[in-house]
């Protein structure tokens, strides 16, 4: 995280799950599941979906959203007289679990991953393209864009496109013998 102002060492696990998913913690610790690693084709994708979540850490999303929670949790145990910080816990972990930001956030991470990927040099759409395979929009969602946590995903198709450079100063983000030992983990 050299050059990003953040004091965190990031720690990466692979969490044999089903659920195509990944979330950061505030301090730099970053779950990816087993689940969505089944269904990453390439280490761009990857190392995309790595540098999103490390965007978070770096803009220190998880701990604003902790910070609101508890503050809330806060305001509701004084209201109902619970000041036994039941409240606040229940509120915090929730929040620590969830994982969801704001929209502001996603396009946040979004714009550091597409940083990354271009000063690291893979492709920052290698992220678009895997939110595409598992989260594709549809009329559903597209309907209840308004009340979704996430944008579109081609709102940040467009956004990670407009970020990208020239596809020739790209390479792989990991070797082929790194990509296969981290597909093989689980």
């Amino acid at each position: 995280m050299a050059g990003t102002g953040s004091p965190f060492t990031p720690k990466v696990t692979v969490v044999r799950l089903p659920l195509t998913n990944a979330f950061a913690l505030p301090g730099g610790q970053v779950y990816y599941f087993s689940g969505l690693l089944e269904r990453t084709e390439t280490a761009d994708e990857f190392a995309g979906v790595l540098a999103h979540e490390l965007g978070h850490v770096v803009h220190r999303h998880g701990m604003e959203m902790l910070i609101e929670s508890s503050a809330t949790g806060l305001l509701v145990g004084f209201v109902l007289g619970d000041m036994t910080n039941l409240s606040v816990a229940a509120a915090a972990g929730a929040t620590l679990i969830d994982s969801r930001f704001s929209r502001e956030a996603e396009h946040e991470a979004d714009a550091f991953a597409g940083a990354a990927g271009n000063r690291l040099g893979f492709s920052p759409l290698a992220l678009a393209t895997l939110l595409e395979r598992i989260a594709a929009d549809d009329t559903m969602s597209r309907t209840l864009a308004l009340l979704n946590t996430h944008p579109l995903t081609d709102e940040r198709r467009a956004a990670l496109e407009a970020l990208e450079v020239a596809p020739a100063a790209t390479l792989p983000a990991f070797s082929e013998a790194e990509w296969q030992a981290i597909k093989t983990m689980c």
